[in-house]
């Protein structure tokens, strides 16, 4: 069964093309943005991106451009039975989906239909989510609601950066692809329509979208900033009537940090202990916003 594969940057992308080269299935051609800037050049073994793994063994390279014919050219070529694409930002033509003789199908990180829409990943943990997970679909003219044909929910440990939730979520895409091959090359896995009742889509995060609230549980709170901690952002929260700058998360915990007393929050050496709707803070304080 020969397999294209369109992909982009990141773990959701790199890990599951080197399992399949590392597999039985023949990847015959991985794709690219054109766009990208990788070049053979600036890459090496250790270079986690897909550039590096058509470089070290020996598959061509596809770079796409805003010409849906060049693309359409370009990929019959490789004779696909089956194009996969993980973590591609611009829409699939049909004219590229109809190349494939068994069809096209998307690793998106979400229990679709909820989470659809570009950044998951964020919005999970933002909204508090317990279930995570993967979903492999068919591609359609409409992004991410495609028939599912495999999916598999993961639980996050509390605290896990989204650098290391995306890795287990692209192990996990591992696992659910190499077993829905098979299905697929045989005609007999059996797809599922989304639901449209229940789902959800949601674009790219904004600058508001980095405010938590007390409202929330602690544990919530605490995942979400743990998740998205990076230079440069910050976590406003209002606490009794006054906006804080959170820029880090210490613990959280079911019952009043001792430094807090009765207080419903406490401020010391740059550290801001609060009450939430269910649980308490210890978080690393930026400034007071006035």
């Amino acid at each position: 069964m020969n397999i294209v594969y369109i992909g982009s940057s990141g773990p959701l992308s790199y890990l599951p093309l080197q399992a399949l080269i590392q597999s039985d299935y023949k990847v015959t051609a991985i794709a690219v943005d054109s766009n990208k800037n990788n070049t053979i050049s600036s890459i090496n073994k250790n270079s986690e991106c897909l550039e590096s793994l058509a470089f070290y063994n020996n598959l061509p390279l596809i770079k796409l451009t805003k010409s849906v014919a060049s693309n359409v050219a370009a990929i019959k070529k490789y004779q696909a039975d089956i194009i996969l694409v993980s973590c591609y930002a611009r829409k699939i033509p049909n004219e590229i989906i109809e190349v494939a003789k068994i069809g096209c199908f998307n690793i998106h990180p979400s229990l679709l239909p909820k989470y659809r829409g570009p950044s998951p990943l964020f919005w999970q943990f933002r909204n508090g989510e317990e279930k995570f997970g993967v979903t492999i679909h068919r591609v359609t003219e409409n992004f991410d609601q495609g028939n599912i044909v495999a999916q598999q929910s993961i639980t996050m440990p509390d605290g896990v950066s989204k650098e290391d939730a995306s890795n287990l979520l692209a192990k996990l895409a591992v696992k659910i692809i190499l077993k829905a091959l098979p299905l697929l090359q045989e005609g007999t896995v059996k797809e599922v329509k989304q639901d449209e009742a229940v789902a959800s889509y949601q674009s790219y995060s904004q600058k508001q979208d980095y405010s938590v609230s007390t409202s929330w549980s602690a544990k919530h709170l605490y995942n979400f900033i743990r998740a998205n901690i990076r230079e440069g952002i910050t976590f406003p929260c209002e606490v009794a009537g006054k906006v804080y700058e959170l820029i880090d998360v210490v613990s959280f915990q079911d019952n009043a940090y001792t430094e807090m007393g009765d207080a419903l929050y406490f401020i010391s050496n740059g550290m801001i202990y609060f009450r939430c709707q269910k649980g308490y803070m210890h978080c690393t304080l930026k400034n007071l916003k006035k």
